[in-house]
C-alpha cells in the first residue's frame, strides 16, 4: 500500500523535506482551504496540521466528516502538549511536537494509520446495518465534547 501525506503548515516547504527524509510521499500547503481542495482531488493516507494554523480545529473536523479514511496528525510545539492531546481526545489520529525528524515522524504515522484501520473497521458493520454507505451519526462521549471545548477555547486566548 502507498502511503502519501497531506502538510498543512506555515513552515510547509521546510517540514516537507523533513517528510521526504523519512520516505514519505506528499504535497505541502499553507492553510486549510487549500488542504481540502488538495484532499478533494487526491488521495491522501494521512493529513498533518500544524496547531498554528488559524483553522486547524475546523479543518479536522471537515477531514473527518468528508475523508473518514484519511488519519489527521497534529503537530504542536512542545510547550502545546496539552493541545496535541486535547486535539486527539477531539478526534485527532495522533499528535507530534516540534521539532520534527524522520523517524518521529514515521512512528507517528504508523500510530495514525493503525488507529484509523480500527477505527474504519469498528465502524464498518455500522454501516452495513444502517445499508448507506455514508458514515453514520457516531455517539460522541461527553469526555471528548469537553476536551474539544476546552481546546477551542485555550486556542483562543
Amino acid at each position: 500500500m502507498s502511503v502519501s501525506f497531506l502538510l498543512v503548515s506555515t513552515l510547509s516547504d521546510v517540514c516537507a523535506d523533513l517528510m521526504v527524509d523519512a520516505g514519505l510521499a506528499g504535497t505541502a500547503c499553507s492553510d486549510g482551504h487549500r488542504a481540502l481542495d488538495l484532499l478533494g482531488a487526491t488521495r491522501y493516507s494521512a493529513v498533518f496540521c500544524n496547531l498554528k494554523i488559524s483553522d486547524s480545529i475546523e479543518l479536522m473536523d471537515r477531514v473527518r466528516e468528508g475523508f473518514p479514511e484519511v488519519a489527521f496528525v497534529m503537530v504542536t510545539k512542545p510547550t502545546d502538549l496539552r493541545h496535541g492531546i486535547l486535539a486527539m481526545m477531539s478526534g485527532a489520529s495522533d499528535y507530534i511536537h516540534t521539532p520534527l525528524r524522520p523517524c518521529t515522524i514515521s512512528a507517528s504515522l504508523t500510530r495514525a494509520l493503525m488507529r484509523k484501520r480500527i477505527e474504519c473497521a469498528l465502524l464498518r458493520p455500522r454501516r452495513a446495518l444502517s445499508g448507506c454507505a455514508a458514515s453514520p451519526a457516531v455517539f460522541v462521549p461527553a469526555t471528548a465534547v469537553a476536551a474539544r471545548s476546552r481546546l477551542v477555547a485555550s486556542l483562543a486566548c
